[in-house]
């Protein structure tokens, strides 16, 4: 569907559910259509909890690892240890992922927030699951727990750092 403001010469508007209006045409200069699902802005936790969702939803069913690039800010300040990993640094990694481990499976999957700083739209969130991974013979599962950093920047939520806890 298509949202914004549309301005068009001599257009009606029906209007014929509004009982002030006893003629049900209604001449207006533009109309603007609103994209039903955005009402309110989003509390930063919501958006961040759902930021995180999607990164590991797209670790299990994606194999393109640029479909990863959108959710992150550059450079990361911290991914797995390392300092200032670039969009770059972050596809090759992606890549070798997707490549060492053809299925990823991802269950019992908890998201806890630590701490949520407003002034700053900070927040840190924690996550836990049991996953286990495959590639042809190799097989590897377990427990693995990450603490993520999600800022808002320019009205944007993005993942800034990803740590092993």
């Amino acid at each position: 569907t298509t949202k914004g403001e549309c301005k068009l010469p001599a257009i009606i508007a029906e209007s014929m559910y509004d009982n002030r209006v006893n003629n049900y045409a209604k001449e207006a200069n533009s109309i603007i259509v609103k994209d039903k699902k955005v009402k309110k802005e989003e509390s930063l936790e919501k958006r961040a909890k759902a930021l995180v969702k999607k990164l590991y939803y797209r670790e299990m069913q994606s194999s393109n690892p640029a479909d990863f690039i959108e959710l992150f800010s550059y450079p990361i300040d911290s991914y797995f240890n390392k300092k200032s990993f670039t969009r770059a640094d972050l596809l090759k990694d992606k890549a070798k992922y997707l490549h060492d481990w053809k299925v990823r499976e991802y269950s019992n999957i908890k998201l806890k927030t630590i701490s949520l700083d407003k002034k700053s739209k900070e927040i840190k969130i924690k996550i836990t699951f049991n996953y286990r991974l495959k590639n042809g013979k190799k097989k590897l599962k377990g427990v693995s727990k990450h603490l993520l950093t999600i800022k808002k920047i320019d009205g944007d939520v993005l993942i800034t750092k990803i740590e092993v806890i």
